[in-house]
């Protein structure tokens, strides 16, 4: 009978030692869920002071050069001469190889056609669990969402992910994780070439703006100022232009097609991600004084690029 008595005994011991051992489970993976999240809130909380001080910095960039940062900069290089603190490029989310990697990686600098549109992805701050990212638009805008899936090592696709999402998703906020299990191909743009007849003429209508990588602008006023002999050959993020002419007096293609560019008519070239544009600049007749309509021309060559009648 004791015998019996002490085998129950054990045998309820066991099962409440079992029971209790998982109730201290659970408790444990609710702590360390706790944990992370609070974690995770607090890295989120730094990224987004990081970039809207990164943001005050861009538009003291803005203003003393009239453009963001171009493509492919790299942000705390090209902000450092503002007094730009190195620490806020530092991703709070994530192990960065060199701090600031992530946020100029996942940089998209504004085209002339985008520069005044409101809510428009200038860079973001990601987590390392591929699921975080903290967003900056213009507008000092900084928006977080948590519902992503993505490779953080590959930040190629992240920026197509981020900065282009698909056009029949709902926003991000909103996306289930499963519908993103594949990353959107980055937009593929279009081949451009050949020769346009320009018209900065006296007449200020007749608009010139042309950026080159480093930030620095080609205007209508550099052309007048500059003269007929000045000339420019190398490469170009964006470009708005307006045509002498109609399209027979013009060379332009679009994928091998002649594409009709009208006089009166403004167009944006823009460059896309991971596209090059290459153009010359220059006039035809050197006695002159530079001002004069229709003797200036620009010569396009441009793989992954879109152009714009406006």
């Amino acid at each position: 009978m004791d015998a019996t008595r002490m085998r129950r005994s054990a045998g309820s011991a066991l099962v409440e030692g079992a029971a209790a051992a998982g109730v201290l489970a659970i408790l444990l993976a609710i702590g360390v869920s706790t944990y992370r999240g609070i974690r995770l809130a607090a890295h989120v909380t730094a990224a987004q002071c990081n970039l809207k001080q990164v943001a005050t910095y861009l538009e003291l960039y803005f203003r003393k050069h009239g453009a963001y940062p171009p493509q492919g900069a790299d942000l705390m290089t090209a902000l450092a001469p503002l007094g730009a603190d190195p620490r806020i490029f530092e991703n709070p989310l994530l192990r960065e190889r060199t701090p600031g990697d992530t946020m100029s990686a996942l940089y998209q600098a504004p085209t002339l056609a985008t520069l005044d549109r409101p809510d428009r992805y200038l860079t973001a701050l990601i987590s390392d669990n591929g699921r975080t990212a903290v967003i900056l638009k213009t507008g000092a805008k900084v928006e977080s969402t948590s519902n992503l899936q993505f490779d953080p090592s590959d930040l190629t696709a992240v920026l197509a992910l981020l900065a282009d999402p698909p056009a029949n998703l709902p926003p991000a906020s909103s996306v289930p994780p499963e519908a993103l299990d594949s990353p959107p191909p980055a937009p593929t743009g279009s081949r451009i070439e050949g020769d346009i007849n320009i018209n900065p003429s006296n007449n200020s209508d007749f608009e010139f703006d042309l950026l080159k990588p480093d930030g620095t602008w080609i205007t209508r006023d550099t052309l007048h100022d500059a003269g007929p002999t000045f000339t420019y050959t190398g490469p170009a993020l964006t470009i708005r232009l307006r045509p002498k002419g109609n399209g027979n007096q013009n060379g332009l293609t679009l994928d091998g097609e002649a594409y009709d560019v009208r006089n009166g008519t403004t167009y944006d070239i823009d460059l896309l991600p991971g596209g090059a544009m290459t153009i010359g600049l220059r006039n035809d007749n050197p006695n002159g004084n530079g001002k004069t309509m229709g003797k200036w021309w620009i010569t396009i060559t441009a793989t992954r690029a879109t152009i714009t009648a406006n």
